[in-house]
């Protein structure tokens, strides 16, 4: 696309000219065709210049499948590249929906048309919301929604507790007439429940749900399986959620046990806290004791501890006297020290966060501390890259314990890869991702990066007795 003397044309990829300058306005070629604009009213041509719709509509975008948009004395249709009506001028607006199928509105309402116009929903509908191919939830009313299933023409009418997404086996679970059902992608019923079955948390993804009946004030807990049968039928005072293999469910709202997906009781209800992660193992407490059992309820830690934490990997940690220790899997203390708090997340791995004295730093997986517990914020750290402190200043090490930026930094903030805060001469500054300086030393105060704006990174930074924020280029802005 191209302009001279104010008109646009086309030139090829040699710069010499394909189609000539005589259009008021044109857009790129899309689907074999472009849109231009002449006298104010807008056509096609092909890539040989032919007009294959002539400049007669007052506004034409691509919708689908070389069918377009197409607006003429303030009414909408659908056109083919060759002009061809496909939907009449009669609507007052058109939306896509897939398949075979155009949202279409008339008097302020809502319908759907195929391409043959034929009427698939009539325009009576405050809104449609396309949630699949095979799934439409239509408004009438604020608060009267029905379900409308396009392939097998199915309406379900103002069910309660309606999902719009179906579980791995296509199945879901909706009120209708003072009952639970069981419907397929195709709205379907397949079956009834009764009636004291009060609520039915949804079916999702290939998990189990809980089910319960209210029995006065209180409720009674079962559990459904991912096909829709139920079960385990309400039997128990508490239910948790569904986690890795198993359902925490209590008998007596005190003591805790775990069922599987098939019901059975895999753990008796016989703990005060039990604590499943996506591991065999299980963290339990009994008679003020903490410690971990295997799905079969055998004991692997002693359950003498104040409170117990797993980590996965084979490491776990116990809390005894208000201070933690690492462990292995044989029961081995790792970590000669205790801290006050220790904890993993995924960005640390395979690295510890550690707090002592409210003072914070790392260990390894075997307790050894490699970024010591000397600052009150967590320093800068990646699994290559540890902070080193030397003769009062800091620099980085590599995990083979070489220093590969100079000690001479006054501090090393929080790692972030849009810049990790770097402290200078009394300045701060920023380095980036592979630890090079990406933001002069200049400002006297800042918190680091933060994740929490739609803007991207910022963060917030003072500058004599100013204070404001920086984004990840350095680029100064009033706001977070």
């Amino acid at each position: 696309m191209d302009t001279l003397d104010g008109k646009f044309g086309f030139k090829d990829s040699m710069g010499q000219t394909k189609i000539k300058h005589q259009f008021d306005y044109a857009f790129p070629f899309k689907s074999g065709h472009a849109r231009i604009i002449q006298n104010g009213k807008w056509g096609l041509i092909d890539h040989n210049g032919k007009q294959t719709v002539a400049p007669q509509y007052d506004l034409m975008f691509l919708l689908k499948n070389n069918q377009y948009f197409a607006v003429r004395n303030e009414q909408v249709g659908v056109i083919s590249d060759k002009n061809e009506q496909i939907l009449p001028f009669v609507y007052q607006y058109i939306f896509p929906f897939k398949g075979d199928y155009f949202k279409v509105a008339q008097n302020k309402k809502w319908g759907v048309v195929n391409s043959k116009n034929e009427i698939i929903l009539p325009c009576n509908y405050r809104q449609i919301d396309e949630y699949s191919d095979s799934l439409w939830v239509l408004t009438s009313k604020p608060q009267e929604e029905a379900l409308f299933f396009p392939k097998t023409k199915n309406k379900i009418d103002y069910p309660r507790n309606a999902q719009t997404k179906f579980n791995a086996q296509q199945l879901q679970v909706i009120w209708i007439d003072s009952s639970y059902h069981l419907i397929n992608s195709s709205g379907e019923p397949l079956k009834k429940y009764p009636k004291e079955i009060h609520g039915i948390f949804g079916l999702f993804e290939n998990e189990p749900c809980v089910i319960y009946t209210t029995i006065g004030d209180g409720r009674l807990y079962g559990m459904m399986n991912p096909s829709g049968k139920i079960v385990v039928q309400p039997i128990y005072k508490r239910a948790g959620n569904w986690f890795y293999k198993w359902l925490p469910v209590s008998k007596n709202g005190k003591q805790y046990g775990l069922i599987d997906i098939k019901g059975k009781e895999v753990v008796p209800c016989e703990y005060e806290k039990i604590k499943p992660y996506f591991s065999p193992i299980i963290g339990v407490c009994k008679n003020g004791g903490c410690g971990f059992i295997t799905d079969k309820n055998r004991v692997v830690v002693p359950l003498r501890y104040d409170d117990i934490n797993y980590f996965g990997y084979h490491l776990y940690a116990v809390k005894q006297d208000g201070k933690w220790t690492l462990r292995n899997q044989k029961g081995k203390k790792l970590s000669k020290t205790a801290y006050t708090h220790l904890w993993m997340q995924q960005m640390t791995f395979p690295y510890l966060m550690a707090e002592r004295d409210s003072m914070n730093g790392y260990i390894d997986t075997l307790g050894r501390e490699v970024v010591p517990c000397d600052s009150r914020r967590f320093r800068a750290f990646t699994d290559a890259l540890q902070p080193v402190k030397r003769k009062g200043k800091w620099g980085l090490k590599n995990t083979l314990n070489e220093i590969v930026i100079d000690c001479k930094y006054d501090s090393i903030g929080a790692y972030h890869a849009k810049g990790t805060p770097v402290k200078f001469e009394g300045k701060w500054g920023f380095f980036d991702d592979s630890f090079q300086q990406k933001i002069d030393f200049i400002y006297d105060e800042t918190d680091g990066y933060k994740d929490q704006s739609y803007r991207g990174p910022r963060a917030r930074v003072k500058q004599g007795d100013e204070v404001f924020y920086i984004d990840s280029h350095g680029e100064r802005h009033s706001t977070y």
